[in-house]
């Protein structure tokens, strides 16, 4: 199964509520679905990169247009983006 990885918090709960399972990290803000048990790796605009690289996700979303200046600084090594 694919592992995910979501910095946006209304893909969150899109992802734990279409892909059970695939979601492996989120950050503090996403309270959503409620009881949501995944490893968490900060803000959305400062995720801890350690922490998600420590989980190897396959995919890592997040809002280009919302974080347009943090985003290509947010690229993990040995990832590509799409």
């Amino acid at each position: 199964m694919i592992r995910v990885v979501s910095l946006v918090p209304s893909l969150t709960e899109t992802v734990a509520m279409t892909s059970p399972g695939a979601l492996v990290g989120a950050t503090a803000w996403c309270t959503h679905p409620v009881g949501l048990e995944v490893a968490r790796v900060g803000g959305p605009k400062d995720p801890d990169l350690a922490v998600v690289r420590g989980l190897a996700p396959d995919l890592v979303l997040m809002s280009v247009e919302k974080n347009r200046n943090e985003a290509p600084r947010r690229r993990v090594p040995g990832t590509r983006r799409g």
